[in-house]
């Protein structure tokens, strides 16, 4: 989508190529054999210290969420993770979903506000990875909390947007009213 907002066709203009996951893609470049990786923003700092001790410079050249807000006018933010549900459950246990989703808030607002503090409370679950490497990482992940209700409208759009290229991305059709249960 990015590519054709700026004039590039995928098919004439570059390769894509689908690699496993993040440290295939690292691999990859540090063994010279990309030149360009899209990966997701942790992986990429990842990458950039890794490469870095082993001689081989890396550098971030794009953000993404930049070049979505440059093609769309909207907020540099691609629309990318969610809490998911059941019906079922948030029916017969709507307490606990609310305070689940209050207390989320109220945590990704002090990682946010705090990234070496919640470094040092990553550290002991992301095995070889430091403190340090966790607040770096922190600002540039973009973690925010939105209800549905505040979400749906630029859903919708990322949804229409990315559906110009097949709609076989969404599925056929824009989600329906329970996708967005409050």
């Amino acid at each position: 989508y990015l590519a054709k907002q700026n004039g590039l066709d995928p098919k004439k203009d570059f390769t894509i190529h689908y690699l496993s996951g993040p440290e295939e893609a690292v691999a990859q470049l540090i063994l010279g054999n990309a030149k360009y990786a899209i990966i997701s923003e942790h992986s990429t700092t990842l990458a950039i210290l890794k490469a870095k001790k082993e001689g081989i410079h890396l550098d971030k050249i794009m953000d993404l969420q930049l070049e979505w807000a440059k093609a769309t006018g909207k907020e540099p933010k691609i629309p990318i993770g969610g809490i998911l549900i059941s019906g079922e459950f948030a029916q017969k246990h709507p307490e606990l979903v609310y305070a689940l989703t209050n207390e989320l808030k109220h945590e990704i607002n002090w990682i946010n506000n705090n990234p070496l503090e919640a470094g040092k409370l990553a550290e002991k679950y992301y095995e070889g990875i430091s403190k340090e490497i966790i607040a770096q990482v922190i600002p540039s992940v973009t973690l925010d909390y939105r209800t549905t209700e505040d979400a749906k409208e630029e859903l919708e759009f990322f949804f229409k947007e990315i559906s110009t290229i097949s709609s076989d991305i969404i599925g056929g059709q824009l989600p329906n009213e329970q996708f967005y249960s409050q």
